[in-house]
């Protein structure tokens, strides 16, 4: 298995990469070997998501390693086991501790019981190490549960739920992810800007293209912010049409108000312009939106 991974990690494909790098952090294998691999990573790797996310738990890993041999008498006449029962009744810093042991192998829970931790615990630094820990023991099908952390209040639990999903899935989740370019938070935003780095520019672009064509303002404002980071011809062209259909927005809503489109109105009560398919009531024959006079 441990050849597996290594050939893995020096794959071309990002996420042949990705898959190996989960193995690695979920491996029961030598601590050393596990840290070799994650140096190797975090300084070699192309892609700055998996660089970042090998660092993160090289730190973690290697923090385990170092307390074991500083405390190796200890650990060999069996170190008390952390109960798990601390997730209900313990001290936010005990709980913390527990999700950390939990994440380096020391303890062992059942997955289930994190998942519906996620709903019930209100320590926002508890539950932001719950999420980084799912990173490791969650499966893909996990990634679902923790959707709606994308939009919590606390910065640190969107930018661990932004690197928890990278390691549990990527498809279908630009979408929840390009909005978050714009958040006030720094990690949250390179984060955000990592994740998509590692999608690739065109599943990016082809996200990007479905949110414009959506025509909710919301999504397509989150696009054209994205567009100008991107900084191609593609995405510049595609920027100055969505800022178009916005325009195009702004000016429908203005004849809306000014009686152009009538609220309520039955179907016979306005025909559409034949220049630029507007509303117009049947009683004018000059389109309130392009001017032109009507046939």
């Amino acid at each position: 298995m441990l050849l597996n991974i290594k050939n893995s990690l020096d794959s071309k494909d990002v996420e042949v990469r990705r898959t190996a790098l989960r193995s690695l952090l979920q491996s029961k294998i030598d601590e050393t070997e596990r840290l070799s691999l994650l140096e190797k990573v975090f300084k070699q790797d192309e892609n700055p998501e998996l660089r970042s996310v090998a660092r993160k738990y090289y730190d973690l890993f290697l923090h385990k390693l170092e307390k074991e041999r500083k405390n190796e008498t200890l650990f060999q006449s069996g170190e008390k086991k952390i109960d798990p029962k601390v997730l209900d009744d313990g001290t936010p810093d005990e709980k913390v501790e527990f999700l950390k042991k939990l994440t380096s192998r020391q303890e062992k829970i059942e997955k289930e019981v994190l998942i519906k931790k996620l709903s019930e615990e209100k320590d926002v630094f508890v539950l932001a190490t719950l999420i980084s820990c799912l990173g490791v023991l969650g499966e893909s099908q996990d990634a679902d549960s923790l959707l709606s952390f994308l939009s919590h209040h606390d910065s640190r639990v969107k930018a661990n739920t932004i690197d928890t999903l990278s390691l549990l899935k990527k498809d279908a989740l630009c979408e929840r992810i390009i909005p978050l370019l714009r958040d006030p938070d720094a990690r949250v935003k390179a984060n955000a800007a990592n994740y998509l780095k590692s999608m690739g520019l065109q599943k990016t672009m082809t996200t990007l293209k479905a949110m414009i064509k959506s025509g909710k303002r919301y999504q397509i404002e989150s696009a054209i912010y994205a567009l100008s980071k991107i900084k191609t011809p593609e995405s510049s062209k595609l920027q100055d049409e969505a800022r178009k259909l916005l325009k195009s927005q702004e000016m429908d809503n203005y004849f809306f108000k000014r009686g152009a489109v009538p609220f309520g109105s039955a179907e016979e009560d306005y025909y559409e312009c034949y220049n630029c398919g507007a509303r117009i009531l049947t009683a004018r024959n000059v389109c309130d939106h392009c001017g032109v006079k009507q046939r």
